[in-house]
């Protein structure tokens, strides 16, 4: 749960930094609707009510998972496949093409597996404790995940906008793997030094 809440925390702050990033586009947005004094108040409560489901697909575009808009968009790292913008001026944020630079991105999913293993070595003794340590939080992270990724997957203000939000099947599939990626890393890591010792000698 805490692995969930700190990726999604980090998400969200990515998210504030790619608003103020792209403030311009906000506007822009803001402007073509144009929704006057009252308008402009439900709209901003609208979107104040959908920021925690736009952490969860900051975070699954961060995974490299991905984020969907419309019936055929993508937007990751690697692909941005989507014809325009909806004009909503939330949605500013969205990055305007792909940014390949963002694999760095996976790598804090990666560390937090190793972190969670290197939590198992060093607070249980037992290696079967640490097995079923490490089952338990990998399966409750996975479960927890998939239903913060479906919840935060739905319809946005319009049919046209029906399903917006993480790429709620492939976001799981991406993180855990992630994670598990991790937790091999920090098994491998002491053998391997070890080996490159034991040659320098």
């Amino acid at each position: 749960l805490l692995i969930l809440i700190a990726l999604i925390a980090l998400s969200g702050l990515v998210l504030s930094i790619s608003l103020a990033i792209h403030f311009t586009t906000v506007q822009q947005l803001t402007q073509v609707i144009a929704p006057g004094v009252f308008g402009g108040v439900a709209l901003l409560l609208m979107q104040l009510l959908y920021l925690p489901n736009i952490a969860i697909a900051a975070l699954s575009y961060l995974s490299g998972a991905g984020i969907v808009l419309t019936n055929g968009s993508w937007i990751s790292p690697f692909v941005h496949r989507i014809d325009e913008i909806p004009a909503i001026p939330l949605l500013g944020a969205l990055p305007v093409r792909a940014h390949p630079w963002l694999i760095l991105s996976i790598a804090t999913m990666i560390l937090m597996g190793y972190v969670l293993d290197r939590y198992a070595r060093n607070t249980y003794l037992s290696v079967l404790q640490r097995k079923q340590f490490l089952t338990t939080a990998v399966a409750a992270c996975a479960l927890m995940t998939f239903i913060a990724a479906r919840a935060g997957t739905g319809e946005l203000l319009s049919t046209n906008l029906s399903s917006v939000g993480a790429h709620w099947w492939l976001m799981p599939m991406v993180l855990i793997a992630e994670i598990l990626i991790g937790v091999a890393v920090s098994r491998c890591l002491p053998k391997i030094a070890s080996k490159f010792n034991s040659r320098r000698q």
